[in-house]
């Protein structure tokens, strides 16, 4: 048993035997003289399973047979998953996921409820009793089949000091498309007020292995150090930082298997607290965020937990939740508003494309050579030669006969610039055709490309409809990197190239600028708040720049010059950690790498103290002001930049703040399927 061995030792070499054997026994369900009973519901994408009553078998570390509880467990495999990736085919994405058991102290996936002082309760268990077992309905009757079959139950528990006045959970799960919704709705059956909460909570299981499966938070993402492993720590998020949704990915630079939990839009309830940790801090019954203080020590284990706060529920009155956990290959919607509140959508538009583009200047003037489908190529001096397929899917959760079928559907995709149709034979629009109850059908592509003038997390948007009125819209980003090219406009940019040269100067990197006017300076906070021309470009260090003859509302592209290489170049990628050191007040900065930057992900040392701390803390430590400026040359007003999910993009220049001497330290950022390729010294 996965917390028995911990006990013994925490050695990752056991957990991975031990998730060998569970790949064993879910191929194998032994006979046992308590049978497991469980109800399953799936389609074509995934599997969710929950357990109902018995005891399951397995095999101990030492060879001994020993039997767990089932029942309120639940588990969810990827079955097709994602539908361009076939290596995640059948894959479980909660360890136990096939055959999900437990035990009071140690469980891997369960809901659990809290009353007054009592301990938490995993529903479904021998801690309470069953009302209405968990049962698939699969053909529902005319007028309920509206999204589709469901699982549902009903359990109650009855409070210390109550007599025989339970609180009974009423559970509803469903899927939609290639997620597991999850409904809970807690009803307090007393007639005193009770203090209720409830959690959901899974540990992470993807390609085979529960071992550094790595989340990635806005804000916060993940950066690489050289000589250090990829590492990320606990996290307890709150309010306005608990994101739209996480995804979890087996693997950062090729990632196969990928999980999203989504938490915020949709109809989602948002938990008070999402926590992330080791699998031996969150699996007992602890009661967030009382019983967890994420610290430094490295996540080798992922386990997550949504916590909904106990709060007075009065008698008679209900607390629901509703949360969503699944495959985190598309972007979807499924919702729609109806007046004030909003509702399940009979239908699910769900949109794919690549989640970056990969930078390579190894084999410059070749066009389109495949790296991995769907990503191609970026090639040297600035020119660009990647393109990529964005598909769309229409899923029709309905199984009511002839009620909401769909006819002639259509979609429409809408670029933003610097992405732009392959072809120019290539249309916005397609047509899906007849979609019929339960059934998906076959997606629509367009062949897209990027221009390489515009880089960052560009985001562009598909709409669906069909003539009953029914339609969709759903965004979807792709992280495009910098190249040797920009548009220039007319009047003031902050600009600071991600790239340096051995001359770097304006007139030599800036191809063709020797015979040009233009006006170049930088802010010195040293020399008593005065600009200085330009006499050299430097790494992370921006400046004002304007050309006259540039006409408004006609952008020159800018080229920078075929010996220009990319900054902290090491072994063909971007990978030196850069510093820059800032004077108090304030100061003129630009990131230098080809990827964008997270604002949380800034580090700033004291050079006075030399304590080291990121954005939030240097803000609190009153290092730092919040705000950072850019200025926006469209508009020719400044943006704002304050959360820490704010993007610092390449090219861009920034005013940043700073009460004390300080070195700004910016590490290289990883996105998921993303890369830096260059020759030796970053050509």
């Amino acid at each position: 048993m996965k917390f028995a061995f911990r006990i013994i030792a925490l050695l990752g070499i056991v957990l991975l035997l031990f998730g060998l054997q569970c790949s064993l026994y879910a191929q194998n369900p032994p006979v046992v003289t308590d049978p497991p009973v469980y109800v399953t519901l799936s389609n074509k994408y995934i599997q969710f399973r929950i357990g109902v009553r018995g005891m399951y078998e397995v095999t101990d570390i030492d060879g001994k047979k020993v039997k767990y509880p089932v029942a309120g467990r639940w588990g969810a495999v990827a079955l097709e998953g994602d539908p361009e990736t076939p290596d995640d085919n059948n894959q479980a994405l909660i360890y136990a996921g096939s055959w999900p058991y437990g035990t009071d102290l140690a469980n891997f996936a369960a809901f659990r409820i809290k009353i007054n002082n009592d301990n938490p309760v995993i529903v479904g268990s021998g801690s309470g009793a069953w009302i209405k077992p968990f049962l698939l309905v699969d053909a529902p009757v005319l007028g309920k089949g509206r999204y589709g079959p469901y699982i549902e139950g009903e359990w109650s528990v009855t409070p210390a000091g109550a007599v025989a006045a339970p609180v009974i959970v009423k559970a509803h799960i469903s899927l939609v498309r290639d997620a597991v919704r999850m409904e809970l709705t807690i009803l307090n059956n007393d007639n005193t007020a009770k203090n209720i909460g409830a959690s959901i909570f899974g540990d992470i299981y993807l390609s085979g292995s529960c071992i550094n499966n790595y989340p990635f938070l806005p804000g916060v993402g993940l950066s690489r150090m050289v000589g250090r492993p990829d590492q990320h720590y606990g996290s307890n998020l709150t309010g306005a930082k608990i994101p739209a949704a996480i995804d979890w990915y087996d693997n950062i630079d090729d990632p196969v298997s990928v999980v999203r939990n989504t938490i915020r839009g949709h109809d989602c309830v948002v938990p008070d607290y999402f926590t992330i940790g080791n699998y031996a801090d969150l699996t007992t019954n602890v009661w967030l965020p009382d019983d967890y203080t994420p610290n430094e020590t490295p996540i080798f284990d992922e386990m997550f937990t949504l916590t909904w706060k106990q709060s007075g529920v009065m008698p008679k009155a209900t607390k629901k939740v509703v949360t969503y956990f699944g495959m985190a290959a598309a972007s979807s919607a499924w919702t729609r508003r109806v007046g004030a509140r909003t509702e399940q959508d009979t239908a699910v538009l769900a949109v794919q494309g690549p989640r970056s583009l990969q930078y390579d200047s190894t084999i410059s003037g070749i066009p389109g050579t495949e790296i991995k489908y769907p990503i191609r190529r970026l090639s040297l001096p600035g020119t660009i030669e990647t393109s990529f397929d964005i598909k769309a899917y229409v899923y029709n959760l309905d199984v009511d006969p002839g009620r909401y079928d769909l006819e002639n559907v259509s979609a429409y995709l809408y670029l933003p610039k610097g992405l732009r149709l392959a072809a120019d034979s290539e249309s916005a629009q397609q047509d899906m055709g007849f979609i019929g109850m339960n059934s998906e059908g076959a997606p629509v592509t367009w062949r897209v490309e990027a221009t390489g003038t515009y880089s960052g997390d560009l985001e562009y948007y598909v709409s669906v409809r069909d003539p009953s009125g029914w339609q969709q819209v759903v965004s979807r980003k792709i992280m495009v990197p910098a190249t040797k090219q920009m548009d220039l406009r007319n009047g003031y940019q902050m600009l600071c190239p991600p790239y340096t040269a051995i001359t770097p100067t304006i007139e030599h990197m800036f191809v063709g600028w020797d015979n040009v006017a233009y006006f170049a300076k930088y802010y010195d906070p040293a020399g008593y708040g005065s600009y200085q021309t330009v006499a050299q470009l430097m790494p992370s260090k921006a400046f004002w720049v304007t050309v006259p003859s540039i006409r408004p509302g006609i952008p020159r592209n800018v080229m920078l010059s075929p010996d220009s290489s990319i900054i902290g170049e090491m072994n063909g990628s971007q990978l030196e950690t850069q510093f820059v050191d800032l004077t108090p007040g304030w100061n003129m900065i630009g990131i230098p790498f080809l990827y964008p930057m997270y604002l949380g992900q800034l580090m700033f040392q004291n050079r006075l103290t030399y304590e080291t701390a990121i954005f939030d803390d240097a803000v609190a430590k009153n290092w730092v002001t919040r705000t950072v400026f850019s200025w926006n040359s469209e508009k020719n007003v400044y943006d704002t930049l304050k959360g820490s999910d704010s993007y610092l993009l390449p090219w861009n220049g920034y005013w940043i703040r700073v009460r004390i001497p300080m070195t700004l330290v910016f590490r290289p950022s990883i996105y998921p399927a993303s890369s830096v390729m260059t020759l030796p010294g970053g050509f």
